[in-house]
C-alpha cells in the first residue's frame, strides 16, 4: 500500500445469532495538511453522504426502491455512480441474508426481476453503499 490508496476496513461479529459489520474507508497519508482532494474526494463523500441518507431512509413505512433512488440522486450530485447490482440485506437471527434486500444502481434486467418491500418496525438491515468515479461496473 502506499500514500493516496483508497483503504476500507471492514469489521464484523456474531453474536446470539445476529451479525452486525460497520467499515470505514480512509486514504493512505491523508491528513489536514494533506487533504484529500478531486476525484477520490468526490467518491468518499458521495458514499458518506448517501450511506447517511440510508441509514435515515431504513425506518418503519418507507421503501426500498426510495432509497436506491436516494443513493442514485445523491452519487450524481458528486457526478459518480452506485456500483452495479449491489445489495444491502435484511439480517435475521441466525440468517446473514433475510429475505428483504435495498438494490444499488440496477439494471434493467434486475430493475424487473428486483422486488420492492417496505421497511417494517424492528428490522433490522446491513446497508452497504459503494460508489465509483467510473460507470459502477464492477471489474475482476
Amino acid at each position: 500500500l502506499a500514500d493516496g490508496d483508497v483503504v476500507k476496513i471492514d469489521l464484523g461479529v456474531h453474536l446470539d445469532g445476529y451479525i452486525s459489520v460497520c467499515a470505514h474507508t480512509l486514504v493512505l497519508g491523508a491528513s489536514k495538511e494533506n487533504p484529500v482532494t478531486g476525484r477520490k474526494a468526490d467518491a468518499i463523500l458521495a458514499a458518506h453522504y448517501a450511506a447517511e441518507t440510508a441509514l435515515r431512509m431504513v425506518t418503519d413505512g418507507n421503501k426500498t426502491e426510495d432509497v436506491t433512488k436516494a443513493i442514485a440522486k445523491i452519487a450524481d450530485d458528486f457526478q459518480c455512480s452506485p456500483v452495479e447490482g449491489m445489495l444491502s440485506h435484511q439480517l435475521l437471527q441466525n440468517k446473514i441474508d433475510g429475505e428483504k434486500t435495498i438494490i444499488q444502481n440496477p439494471s434493467e434486467a434486475q430493475r424487473k426481476e428486483h422486488e420492492k418491500y417496505d421497511f417494517e418496525l424492528h428490522e433490522v438491515y446491513a446497508v452497504d453503499v459503494l460508489i465509483s468515479t467510473g460507470e459502477g461496473q464492477g471489474r475482476e
